[in-house]
């Protein structure tokens, strides 16, 4: 049975939390990726669940962790280290072709979203799943007549990637604030309610959020790239609410036409409003069933979990794996970096601990 160790993005996935479900009701993506594995004669666990690294036939690394690098290379094992990419460059830069060629001179392989990337030798395509649970809310023509305009969910973050759309995000949201504001509503996280008077907290729910909104505004982190398609429309179609979307180049190709509004067809944020305030309720229908026929349809295979599973199995066949030599200069430079990752993290900790500590006091 081929064994694969997941090295996870956040100290917050241990102890397989990802691969176990918390609810008997809900399995999520990664639960059902590691099912589909082990039909396939492989099994997925988080790297502290394996007691011997010595036994795993690939690392993947969702993200350059310097401790694990260490570790792995310690044990010249660096040709079944899978480098796993899922942020775009403009959350990471590091995730473009410049920065894989870097990657690839010490990890046996890369896996990307990115089809114009992918060689078959070495880089090798991914998807990023997602579970599709519909969570419909009310559609009556009641329900569509209470319901405001349009939101938009996301974290305020900046960028100055050429490509990047937080800037553009951002321009929607002051328009409204400017022009319709009683017509929008703002949430997420680090948003400034001073700056941005639409601002509403953040939701501890997307779907019961969705639900209270017509549209919702859906720009990915990144625009005019193949392949980088993420959780923001897929939580959109599955909330019933219509997407107005730009990100991905080929979203057609993963999300058919007549299930989300082209935001780049319009010519200008005034010209968007327009079209959204005069659609009618039967317009607004017909792309709700359209939504639904695609979320009921079993068939989303560049979404799922066997589509990962079998690419993931590819890398492990027939990737490349001759022995990687990590010069020593740069394993000791990984070995600065882990350090001061872990010196950050216990730092953070106890800012964290003494923040408590005070909020106790003063309490």
């Amino acid at each position: 049975m081929k064994k694969i160790a997941f090295i996870p993005w956040d100290s917050s996935i241990h102890d397989d939390n990802i691969y176990c479900p918390r609810d008997d009701w809900y399995v999520d993506s990664h639960i059902l990726l590691s099912r589909y594995l082990k039909t396939r004669d492989a099994q997925i666990h988080t790297i502290d669940m394996y007691r011997d690294i010595n036994e795993i036939d690939c690392f993947l690394f969702s993200k350059l962790d310097y401790k694990w690098m260490v570790k792995v290379a310690g044990i010249k094992a660096m040709d079944r280290a899978v480098y796993w990419s899922a942020e775009p460059p403009v959350v990471v830069d590091v995730n473009c072709k410049e920065g894989y060629d870097k990657i690839l001179q010490y990890f046996g392989n890369v896996m990307t979203w990115n089809p114009d990337l992918v060689d078959n030798k070495r880089i090798f395509i991914r998807n990023i799943p997602y579970m599709f649970d519909k969570h419909f809310g009310d559609l009556s023509k009641e329900a569509y007549d209470r319901k405001k305009l349009m939101t938009n969910i996301s974290g305020d973050k900046t960028s100055n990637h050429p490509k990047e759309m937080y800037s553009e995000r951002e321009k929607v949201i002051t328009w409204f604030e400017n022009n319709h504001i009683d017509e929008f509503d703002l949430y997420g996280f680090g948003w400034n309610k001073g700056k941005h008077p639409s601002y509403q907290g953040t939701v501890s729910s997307k779907f019961d959020t969705y639900h209270k909104y017509k549209f919702a505004l859906c720009l990915e982190n990144m625009k005019d790239v193949k392949g980088y398609i993420t959780e923001k429309i897929c939580d959109c179609l599955t909330a019933g609410i219509v997407p107005v979307y730009y990100g991905a180049s080929d979203i057609a190709k993963y999300v058919p036409k007549d299930c989300y509004i082209d935001y780049s067809q319009f010519a200008s944020i005034d010209e968007m409003y327009q079209y959204l305030k005069d659609m009618t309720y039967d317009t607004y229908m017909e792309y709700i069933h359209n939504i639904e026929r695609y979320v009921d349809d079993p068939a989303y295979e560049p979404f799922n979990e066997k589509f990962l599973g079998d690419a993931i199995l590819k890398v492990i066949n027939e990737g490349y794996h001759e022995k990687m030599v990590v010069p020593p200069m740069t394993y000791t430079k990984w070995k600065f970096k882990a350090l001061k990752v872990d010196c950050n993290n216990k730092i953070m900790k106890l800012r964290i601990k003494l923040g408590e500590i005070r909020h106790g006091r003063k309490a």
